[in-house]
């Protein structure tokens, strides 16, 4: 699949309560980073009946109380903040190193592991 951006978000309804935005396709950093900077503009300024904002890496998914707002209220109002998104600033990636050790007492089902899977450690 080739990785893009969208020129405007797609809307999808996910159930009673949710509206998932998607901001492109693929692996795409200028995706992710679309996706970020919604999230962080919508923090300070969540629409109202918005009780969940979830991020992935290329979409978000709202949860909503369907008493207060709904799908087109809320596609709206993502539509409108969207072209402002160009010039906010997004913190850069935090990385994360976790260590791993596969020896002795840290692995001791290594050696079937590998025999089942025809691996080497």
């Amino acid at each position: 699949m080739e990785s893009r951006l969208f020129e405007k978000p797609v809307f999808r309804i996910a159930g009673d309560r949710g509206l998932l935005v998607e901001f492109g396709e693929g692996i795409d950093p200028k995706v992710n980073a679309k996706v970020r900077a919604m999230a962080k503009f919508l923090e300070k300024k969540t629409p109202k009946g918005v009780k969940e904002m979830l991020p992935t890496y290329r979409s978000l998914l709202f949860i909503y109380d369907p008493g207060v707002t709904n799908p087109d209220i809320l596609c709206k109002r993502i539509e409108k903040f969207n072209n402002t998104l160009e010039k906010m600033e997004i913190d850069p990636f935090k990385v994360v190193e976790i260590p791993v050790c596969y020896a002795n007492k840290f692995g001791p089902d290594m050696e079937n592991v590998q025999k089942a899977h025809g691996l080497t450690t």
